[in-house]
């Protein structure tokens, strides 16, 4: 890697770090990060993560995992729901519905909101290990346990596999295969990798904390679920992993029944998150890597990985927020889990070219804008989006740590 990019990248995360580490304020009673750029007073779960895995130095990026865990265990619900994002100056009441008001004991199954991403144990397991303290957890361990169980009563189908809501806290907003589908339809590789990881991490605390009996119930289904992953979502014909849309059911009076999901066709970035979760076989990472990633009319662009396939009809590059827009343009959160997908299963040579383009790009939009943006131009490099946005871009610094040091940021 070119030593002047990184430099320049390494210096500017160092300056702007400081900008998004906030004191506890309002209703976030403990230290939290904010994404940056329009984003203030505010935290979203998989961004307080992954931010926080790329903050240097370490233990002090352990001391805002653990406040902003501390903080959406301080929200649940009566029901085990916790919001996806939490304001720190937020309203009493921002409308009746809400289950984001003050007060709200409860998410009907009608409002279209996802419950925090299945993330928290993962973050709380990050934040123990960059302190070298886990103790703090005991006291809330039992409510990381009721937010999975929320999870597992209302987002769980029949075919082993977890759904999203809608795409509202679903993380890639416009992700063609979740966005303006029905509630509770589409079973997303994504949520079901990350569910994957955090059963593991729910096991490894249980361990820690509680005993062996305790972490083998997140162990099973641990592997419960991988084993519906992979037969579920992988498709043999496309070799790639596809959402699925599972609300299928049997027909009335009828006598088979209905045990398979249909492939909703998008082939999108979310695909190799199975190898992130180290639970697709080397056979099925072999074939999407070849597939999909050695050329560049799909995945692989001048600057990283595109969000959708440049080959897919809906592929699109346009400026848009509310929902922000995964459907083409790079982003460093995607570019990195990537990145680490790919060192995970050996393939160390594609993933220094994937760090490569991702530091010269942020490089070159440092020198020329002054500044980071939320999202890019996969041929340009240029920023499309949302300046002075910090956030996850912290996860460029996490892959040079990750080639100079052989080590895996976010290991379970």
């Amino acid at each position: 890697m070119s030593n002047n990019h990184e430099q320049i990248v390494r210096n500017y995360l160092r300056e702007k770090q400081e900008n998004i580490m906030r004191k506890p304020e309002g209703k976030l009673r403990f230290p939290f990060l904010e994404p940056g750029g329009t984003y203030r007073g505010v935290i979203w779960d998989w961004d307080c993560y992954f931010a926080g895995i790329g903050m240097q130095p370490e233990q002090e990026g352990g001391a805002y995992l653990k406040g902003c865990v501390l903080n959406f265990l301080d929200h649940i619900r009566e029901d085990g729901f916790i919001p996806y994002h939490i304001q720190a100056n937020l309203p009493e009441i921002i409308n009746p519905n809400s289950p984001l008001n003050v007060g709200y004991r409860s998410r009907s199954a009608e409002l279209p909101f996802n419950t925090c991403k299945p993330i928290l144990a993962q973050m709380a397991l990050a934040a123990s290990r960059k302190l070298g303290d886990v103790e703090w957890v005991r006291s809330c361990y039992a409510t990381l346990e009721a937010y999975i169980k929320h999870w597992e009563e209302t987002q769980f189908s029949q075919t082993g596999l977890f759904v999203w809501r809608s795409h509202r806290g679903s993380g890639a907003d416009n992700h063609p295969a979740v966005y303006g589908r029905p509630l509770n339809s589409s079973a997303g590789v994504d949520l079901n990798a990350l569910f994957v990881r955090e059963y593991s991490a729910l096991s490894i605390l249980a361990r820690m904390l509680h005993g062996e009996e305790r972490a083998e119930t997140y162990l099973f289904k641990q592997r419960k679920l991988s084993e519906a992953v992979n037969k579920h979502l992988w498709d043999p014909v496309d070799q790639i992993y596809y959402h699925a849309d599972s609300a299928g059911s049997t027909p009335f009076q009828a006598n088979q029944q209905v045990e398979w999901v249909v492939p909703l066709k998008y082939k999108a970035w979310t695909a190799f998150l199975p190898m992130w979760a180290k639970i697709a076989p080397d056979d099925y990472a072999e074939k999407m890597v070849s597939r999909y990633l050695l050329k560049t009319d799909r995945f692989l662009s001048e600057n990283g990985i595109r969000t959708l396939a440049k080959d897919e009809p809906l592929y699109n590059l346009k400026a848009m927020s509310n929902p922000s827009n995964w459907q083409g343009p790079v982003w460093i959160v995607s570019n990195y889990l990537v990145f680490r997908s790919l060192l995970n299963y050996g393939y160390d040579e594609l993933a220094r070219e994937i760090a490569e383009k991702t530091l010269r790009m942020l490089s070159r939009d440092i020198q020329q804008t002054g500044t980071l943006h939320e999202y890019y131009h996969p041929d340009t490099g240029e920023g499309i989006m949302n300046p002075d946005f910090l956030n996850w871009n912290l996860l460029s610094h996490a892959m040079m740590l990750e080639l100079e040091q052989n080590r895996d940021l976010t290991a379970l």
